[in-house]
């Protein structure tokens, strides 16, 4: 599932015409923007949401945590998933993973999950002397209620906006010095 969300920043659109006049490759220009906002990205998971803080953990998810005060953050596959991709005219930042949406818009509904094996702490079933099984749990097929506040974590922020026009403004003044 491929989600799309486009971003026009206000005062960086007039800059992106000076920089099609100048004309060139603008690869250069969209790498900085897109490990800009991949800082930032990552700066979000950090502080817990930015501008304002995330909806904290239920109870019941942080009983389940090993990471107990971090928001998004259990093993950081999610944070460190967080990725760009640069061409010519323009740049995309996202992640491959399928539950980010979930997280980045939140969910209220009902999900089935499929019969699976899973490890668990400790199931040794003994018969006498003999174990039956060693750490390994077998879920049914079933569906469950599920509530996800949206915790947005890919955000361009205020701040970001001032770094990416010095670089788009840097490339600008490059190419009009090399005609």
């Amino acid at each position: 599932m491929d989600i799309n969300i486009k971003m026009e920043l206000d005062g960086v659109r007039d800059l992106f015409r000076r920089l099609k006049k100048a004309g060139g490759d603008f690869t250069p220009v969209m790498k900085v923007i897109g490990e800009t906002v991949k800082t930032s990205v990552k700066r979000n998971f950090l502080e817990g949401g930015r501008p304002g803080k995330w909806t904290p953990l239920s109870p019941e998810t942080l009983k389940r945590k090993r990471n107990k005060g971090r928001v998004l953050i259990e093993e950081s596959h999610l944070m460190a998933s967080v990725n760009w991709r640069a061409t010519p005219r323009s740049v995309e930042v996202g992640t491959n993973k399928v539950y980010a949406a979930i997280h980045q818009f939140g969910f209220d509904g009902t999900v089935r999950i499929t019969a699976h094996r899973r490890k668990v702490k400790s199931r040794d079933i003994k018969e006498g002397r003999k174990t039956i099984a060693s750490g390994i749990g077998f879920v049914r097929d079933h569906e469950r209620m599920m509530k996800v506040p949206a915790r947005p974590f890919l955000m361009v922020q205020d701040e970001d906006i001032a770094e990416i026009r010095a670089a788009i403004t840097a490339h600008i003044m490059a190419a009009e010095k090399g005609r």
